[in-house]
């Protein structure tokens, strides 16, 4: 345990962003066991304090952080164990996506699990949320090859969750719930079981223009439309006022360079070109590596952004040229990203399970970085701003996502979870009906 001073502690409480540095638990329980974790709830139940769960830090709002409560840290429950009889794998809770795609790699170079992108992002609160990886157009969100759950509840009992029939009505709910429910809210997830797929050649690279206008155009080509097998993340990036912006775009294809430029069609076409292509054969875990030069956790820094999820062909050119208005009118440096969905991801009913927008094409964020605390009302102002300009476009004018979660607004229960919130508080009510797990946007028992 780790009490509130000195520098382990601050390291334990860091999540690269000052916008939250006000939220100080009183313990922090560096978990390495199952025993730890129930320790953990003990602790905050008998002293009648609040709890919150820390893997990977990258909760947008800060939530696994709390103040004066318990900070459960899992990042050192981190076994993987992968299991080619039944092409699975089981996943410590603390593990982060980097450690599970290297351990797929170390077995079989081909093995895939439908992870989350960034390699220092943590597990079990992307898996809960939904879960995007490069190839969800191809096999679905994390939770359509989720296998089982190990999960704990406030008072300290072990749940084996699953898809079995042989699970009881109420363990049947909670297993709709976890996928797509979002983390912190039902129980501490020990461990999670996703299924493998064995994927090859894979093609992943990136596209990138000088000249923001031939960005903009090749948009309309994903826009139009694109085979599952191909997917296709883009973003804006302005470093701040007066500075051009620049765009790029991140693609995987399951097939070959020539079958991938074939299917982008017109993006290489003359005059439309990226000045830089690094569109390669790939394994997905030396990709993932590569990306660590790229660290969220800047000390000093504040950021937030707000999210959006578009339906097809909802980026036309109209909403392009919104995007790149607002980004000019950015009082600092910002981002403006998509992540490429729809496919195998709409294939599933909207009420399967807890995540909601399954008719979503684009998974987006505006995000705005700053260094000094004074800009922070210009730069919260500016994000409302992108959202009331383009929250109208996403799905019935509300849609979001629950792993890009932002600080509490009006209405948000609709836009995170759609037609599927009311189930989900009764699902919460027969399973927290305390509400120990609790956070400002968790959701709560009737």
């Amino acid at each position: 345990m780790v009490l509130q001073s000195g520098a382990l502690y601050d390291e334990a409480i860091f999540i690269g962003n000052e916008l939250y540095s006000e939220r100080r638990p009183a313990y922090v329980v560096m978990a390495k066991s199952v025993e730890d974790v129930a320790a953990a709830l003990d602790l905050a139940r008998e002293q009648g304090i609040a709890f919150s769960i820390k893997c990977g830090g990258h909760s947008y709002a800060g939530y696994c952080l709390n103040e004066g409560g318990v900070m459960l840290d899992v990042s050192l429950m981190r076994q993987v164990e992968v299991d080619e009889h039944s092409m699975t794998v089981r996943i410590d809770c603390g593990a982060r996506w980097l450690m599970v795609y290297e351990a797929l790699a170390n077995v079989n170079p081909n093995f895939m699990v439908m992870g989350g992108i960034c390699p220092s992002v943590g597990v079990s609160g992307a898996v809960l949320g939904g879960g995007i990886n490069l190839l969800s157009r191809t096999f679905g969100l994390a939770i359509d090859s989720l296998e089982a759950v190990t999960m704990m509840t406030a008072e300290g009992d072990l749940l084996e969750l699953s898809g079995s029939e042989d699970l009881d009505e109420d363990l049947r709910d909670l297993w709709w719930a976890i996928r797509g429910g979002g983390g912190g809210n039902f129980g501490v997830v020990v461990s999670i079981t996703l299924r493998i797929f064995e994927v090859g050649p894979l093609i992943i690279g990136s596209l990138s223009w000088d000249d923001l206008s031939r960005f903009e155009e090749a948009i309309a080509v994903v826009n139009a439309g694109l085979p599952r097998e191909i997917a296709v993340d883009a973003v804006w990036s302005s470093p701040g006022p007066g500075a051009p912006a620049t765009g790029s775009m991140t693609v995987s294809h399951i097939g070959t360079v020539e079958s991938c430029e074939a299917a982008l069609g017109p993006m290489f076409s003359s005059g439309h070109a990226p000045s830089r292509s690094t569109l390669a054969p790939q394994v997905f875990a030396d990709w993932d590596e590569s990306n660590k030069v790229w660290d969220p956790f800047t000390p000093g820094t504040f950021f937030y952004h707000v999210g959006f999820v578009f339906g097809p062909g909802r980026i036309t050119p109209d909403v392009v040229a919104m995007i790149s208005e607002l980004m000019a009118e950015a009082p600092s440096r910002s981002t403006f990203h998509w992540n490429h969905v729809g496919g195998a991801c709409s294939e599933v009913d909207p009420e399967a399970t807890a995540y909601f927008w399954r008719e979503g094409e684009f998974v987006a964020t505006a995000k705005i970085y700053w260094y000094d605390a004074a800009d922070s009302s210009a730069c919260m102002e500016w994000t409302q701003r992108v959202k009331s300009a383009l929250r109208p476009f996403a799905l019935e004018g509300k849609a979001t996502y629950i792993n890009y979660i932002e600080n509490p607004f009006d209405g948000w229960q609709a836009s995170y979870y759609g037609r599927n919130f009311a189930r989900l508080r009764r699902v919460k009510s027969k399973v927290d009906p305390g509400n120990f797990f609790r956070f400002p946007m968790g959701i709560e028992p009737y």
